[in-house]
């Protein structure tokens, strides 16, 4: 019995551990640089035009800062929130709502896929409103 309680918690601090390794990776302040459709085929990428940021906070908050500057629209929002890591490299964004809160907007969570994180470097997989379909895609970020 002690042998399994022990392999228990061998197997608990284990996971934990692979957890908190890419939540510490994670934390910090991202910018995205820029996002393709599933195939790669219509790429963006943001200038100084267009700024988007995610800034993941240790205590699971998040601060997502969308900067516009173009013909369509000048100005600054944002959305805040909480995050997670679970299945080892799905990341969740929840609760999240904008602020200042903007009347008729509802937000869901959204779900992305690590493909990479290394030190300055994310690579996230997820809906990403590229082409006019706003299907699958991929988001390049890099830390600041």
């Amino acid at each position: 019995m002690k042998v399994l309680v022990t392999l228990f918690f061998v197997l608990l601090l284990t996971t934990s551990y692979g957890q908190t390794g890419i939540n510490k990776k994670l934390v910090g302040k991202w910018q995205q640089l820029s996002q393709a459709n599933q195939d790669s085929s219509v790429i963006e990428k943001f200038d100084s035009t267009l700024q988007i940021f995610y800034d993941f906070k240790s205590d699971g908050s998040f601060l997502y800062t969308h900067i516009r500057n173009d013909n369509h629209f000048k100005g600054t929002y944002y959305t805040i929130g909480r995050w997670k890591v679970v299945k080892g490299n799905e990341l969740i964004l929840y609760q999240r709502r904008s602020e200042p809160k903007r009347p008729n907007t509802t937000y869901g969570d959204a779900e992305y896929s690590i493909v990479t994180i290394k030190t300055s470097t994310l690579i996230l997989y997820g809906k990403f409103s590229v082409d006019s379909e706003g299907g699958m895609g991929k988001a390049l970020f890099k830390k600041q």
